[in-house]
């Protein structure tokens, strides 16, 4: 192959970098089935706020072609990022019936959340969420999904919630609490 032909060839895979389908970052909408005897069925919509699930810090050597610029932030494509989040829809799927991290990164603590997805001979890949109730009819609570990337198992990541229990209390406006480090419930009380 000529040194021209190997030019194009790259600029054409670097190109199709660009053209690939993003469907599977529209917004849906899943049933969350109340926690214990909550008979309820939740409605929970899953909304993308940022392209992080697909893209990541703009690196000096970048090439102008890979350069995505979504809702004024500049970053470049990741086809790692956007390969490991096609499932997404299942991962909540799969969340829903199980905990989620609380989170201690950027602002709105009290209403920010983590999935951790383990895949086998990958980092797991975790995916910050913040919850609010919905002001949409036919809608309980909304999920905004900040971010999508792999990264290693932090052990700081020990506080979990019900994610039933986050949906449920989040749907009637209630600040879902962190557990007790402390192993206490109230005024002296003990576990």
């Amino acid at each position: 192959m000529t040194a021209a032909r190997a030019g194009q060839a790259q600029d054409d895979a670097l190109g199709a970098v660009m053209f690939r389908p993003l469907c599977h970052f529209r917004p849906f909408v899943m049933d969350v089935a109340g926690p214990g005897d909550d008979a309820r069925v939740y409605k929970v919509r899953i909304a993308f706020a940022t392209s992080h699930c697909f893209t990541r810090k703009r690196a000096p050597e970048d090439r102008p072609d890979v350069f995505v610029d979504a809702l004024g932030d500049a970053r470049s494509f990741c086809p790692e990022r956007y390969e490991r989040s096609k499932n997404i829809q299942e991962v909540f799927v799969w969340a829903s019936a199980g905990r989620v991290f609380f989170s201690d990164e950027h602002r709105a603590r009290e209403r920010r959340f983590l999935v951790v997805k383990s895949e086998t001979g990958c980092d797991p890949l975790v995916i910050p969420f913040e919850a609010e109730p919905a002001r949409m009819k036919g809608v309980d609570v909304v999920l905004h999904v900040v971010s999508a990337y792999p990264a290693p198992h932090d052990p700081r990541l020990s506080q979990k919630v019900y994610f039933p229990t986050l949906i449920a209390k989040t749907a009637r406006g209630e600040i879902v609490q962190r557990p007790n480090p402390h192993g206490r419930r109230g005024r002296g009380g003990r576990r």
